[in-house]
């Protein structure tokens, strides 16, 4: 996994109703000298280089962002508990999070992709995707604390 200048950790979970886990992820990765992408575009964008979406669709630039940091750096998920203050208002929570991780996890599988987990126990259906991970790439180890897990990625040589 690499952690330099050029490497791109994409911060891959839910959006609506996921409360602002993304400027967490970034305060702890802003020290570290990586692009750090975000599907975001309300994310504090001051602190480390931070990179959103522009003048493309969220999708185009999504796919071209995954790719690149499952190759050139890592696929950051978090799967936080749905916000009790602030719940997505329209659709099922974190529905297209839980097509990505299906897909990026095969590819970690299959193609080596850049994979890292997290997810806090409250999350739905969280007993399942861990059963499912550990059986599918049991190398990949899910992580309870966002803190943890971006400790773990950036002290990774």
């Amino acid at each position: 996994m690499n952690n330099n200048n050029n490497s791109v950790f994409f911060l891959a979970g839910p959006i609506r109703g996921a409360g602002n886990w993304r400027n967490d992820a970034i305060r702890l990765l802003s020290n570290s000298k990586v692009n750090i992408v975000s599907p975001d575009n309300e994310v504090n964008k001051t602190s480390g280089n931070v990179i959103t979406q522009s003048n493309c669709s969220r999708l185009d630039f999504e796919r071209k962002y995954l790719l690149e940091a499952s190759v050139n750096g890592c696929i950051i998920f978090w799967l936080p508990a749905e916000s009790k203050t602030n719940p997505r208002k329209d659709g099922q929570y974190a529905r297209d999070t839980r097509f990505e991780l299906g897909e990026w996890i095969t590819r970690h599988r299959l193609q080596n992709a850049n994979v890292i987990i997290g997810m806090e126990n409250e999350f739905p259906g969280a007993s399942v995707i861990r059963k499912n991970v550990a059986a599918i790439a049991p190398d990949l180890h899910i992580y309870n604390k966002l803190e943890d897990m971006i400790a773990n990625l950036i002290n990774k040589p």
